[in-house]
């Protein structure tokens, strides 16, 4: 019975952001949220331009389950500046 972003901001106290610099609309369709940059599981949108993930020389990530509960490690080496994708 509650919209799911005015409970987001009620509950948590924050405004719910897309990380991809969209917003969240509602889908008549699928009757359900989607993002504006990514759209939802029943309907992805391609993204045309990944940038907004940085660009990375390398990335190692990792997850275990250890101590009881899931651990996650990850690294992540930038391109220096000069070198950058365009």
């Amino acid at each position: 019975k509650n919209d799911p972003l005015s409970y987001h901001q009620r509950v948590w106290q924050t405004e719910l952001l897309c990380p991809g610099g969209g917003k969240y609309i509602w889908d008549e369709k699928y009757k359900t949220y989607e993002s504006t940059a990514f759209g939802h599981p029943a309907k992805p949108k391609t993204l045309k331009n990944l940038s907004i993930l940085g660009h990375w020389k390398n990335v190692n990530l990792g997850v275990n389950f250890e101590n009881d509960g899931l651990r996650v490690k990850g690294s992540l080496q930038k391109i220096e500046a000069e070198t950058k994708i365009r």
